[in-house]
């Protein structure tokens, strides 16, 4: 399974936030494609309701130790047992949104350049 094929399987155990239904595979539309990164956009095919942007590393051990793999398969299985013990705070979500909402209309250009 390629990298993209990776993520778009990812995105299918997610839900929409609109109108609670799963992301189908076609919701997930590739951006940009790197050796190291993926940037795919998140559309809801049953309500429209655009998740946004997402920047992914493709390095498959850092998917293998956030996720929770059943024992020779490439499908993830996210069980509860195999959530970190620390949850995110509310400090670090302000954090996120402060720094997100600083980069501006022309985020973009954070972007790494293509060859």
């Amino acid at each position: 399974m390629d990298n993209f094929e990776f993520i778009k399987k990812f995105f299918e155990n997610l839900k929409c936030s609109g109108c609670d239904s799963f992301f189908k595979e076609e919701a997930v539309q590739l951006i940009r494609q790197e050796d190291n990164n993926i940037v795919v956009r998140v559309t809801c095919m049953e309500c429209g309701k655009a998740l946004g942007l997402a920047i992914l590393g493709t390095d498959r051990s850092g998917f293998r130790n956030s996720i929770k793999f059943q024992e020779n398969s490439e499908a993830p299985s996210f069980l509860e047992n195999n959530l970190p013990d620390d949850a995110i705070t509310s400090e670090e979500v302000n954090e996120a949104r402060k720094f997100f909402s600083g980069l501006g209309a022309d985020w973009t250009k954070y972007l790494p350049k293509q060859n």
